[in-house]
């Protein structure tokens, strides 16, 4: 099928929270927060040689967890073509000051490329800001890409951007701590630290864009169903939904909770419910169309919206899954659904959930 087309569609329709992102343009506020986070890769080190290059790491003391932060990791690959990866950090920050409740501090850092970008991991070192030409390994990134992120007044946000600085990665007992001073815009002073969970999520588009570890088996106990009729024009309509935990927000579709995403090619027309029946998955990239019957495999493309199709994600977790094969299968009674989910992520491990529950609609049309 033409994959821009259906992509300009998502883009409208895009129902994933967003947020500031640190660098290109890429949508920052994913599902993820676990006890399980990444672990870091080969020349992981302190920093401390004086060669600059990552050395053997101290064993320093445990830190106490930090509270009221939410770290989310990206990394994008080699985002800057010179032969080294670009991860990025945002720590969302509760802060009773901020108009909004919290504040992001976004960091942007250049590092090893991954060997696996479904697990990348940041190297252990110090990361100065980055002064000079291109994108070297061990720098931390100016130029826009590291900066402080509050609401104004009218909720919007308003950036103050990094001018020089630096900032240290470490790895104690399996958790990071990241900590940096940085010197923003109107010579003010950004000392921060953070200790705790810490994965990076795949954004280079290869590998199979999920971290999952194993097969999981899922329980939701609420749902959303939204109506979008025949946007794509490819032989079906369409309907999305989310399935979640209790701990999780349908309103603006974000929480801490388990959720799926799910994307119905339903019959022309079926605009008052889902069809029952049987969906399989299929490959956006390479469908003709989208006949009834289907349902769209994860898809995502920063440029219009971020995610579309199937996806698991969890903040509690931190972790995310891009869904690319099997089936949901949909029956209903008056006005409570059963959806059973058989679905996999691109390495074969399997997501499955059985929800018997209201839909609550909405429309998109």
């Amino acid at each position: 099928m033409r994959f821009e087309k259906l992509l300009l569609a998502a883009a409208a329709l895009c129902l994933v929270c967003m947020a500031p992102a640190c660098s290109d343009d890429d949508p920052a506020t994913d599902p993820e927060q676990n006890e399980t986070p990444g672990t870091p890769g080969e020349g992981e080190g302190d920093g401390d040689d004086d060669s600059g290059e990552p050395g053997e790491p101290d064993t320093p003391d445990t830190p106490a967890l930090t509270e009221g932060v939410r770290a989310e990791g990206y990394y994008k690959g080699d985002y800057h073509d010179e032969g080294t990866g670009n991860y990025w950090i945002n720590f969302t920050v509760e802060d009773e000051n901020d108009p909004g409740g919290y504040y992001i501090l976004c960091l942007d850092f250049n590092g090893s490329l991954a060997a696996d970008p479904d697990f990348a991991a940041l190297d252990v070192r110090d990361y100065p800001m980055n002064v000079g030409s291109g994108y070297p390994a061990g720098t931390l990134n100016g130029d826009g890409d590291t900066y402080l992120a509050r609401h104004d007044d009218e909720g919007d946000f308003t950036y103050s951007e990094a001018q020089s600085g630096s900032a240290k990665v470490e790895m104690i007992e399996g958790l990071y701590k990241v900590t940096c001073s940085l010197l923003l815009e109107n010579d003010e002073v950004c000392d921060f630290e953070y200790y705790g969970p810490l994965a990076f999520y795949n954004r280079t588009l290869d590998g199979n864009m999920s971290n999952l570890t194993e097969d999981v088996e899922l329980t939701f106990t609420q749902g959303m169903a939204i109506y979008y009729g025949d946007i794509y024009e490819m032989g079906s309509d369409a309907w999305n939904v989310v399935l979640a935990e209790a701990d999780y927000d349908l309103d603006i579709n974000y929480g801490q909770g388990d959720a799926v995403q799910l994307a119905f090619n339903v019959t022309h027309g079926a605009g008052d419910y889902i069809p029952d029946g049987p969906y399989t998955l299929l490959d956006a990239n390479t469908a003709e169309e989208l006949p009834a019957g289907t349902m769209i495999a994860g898809i995502y493309d920063a440029s219009y919206g971020g995610y579309w199709g199937c996806w698991f994600y969890s903040v509690r977790r931190q972790v995310e899954a891009r869904l690319v094969s099997g089936m949901v299968d949909v029956s209903r009674e008056g006005d409570i659904y059963t959806l059973e989910l058989k679905l996999k992520d691109g390495a074969g491990r399997n997501v499955t959930a059985t929800y018997m529950g209201k839909l609550t609609y909405y429309s998109g049309e």
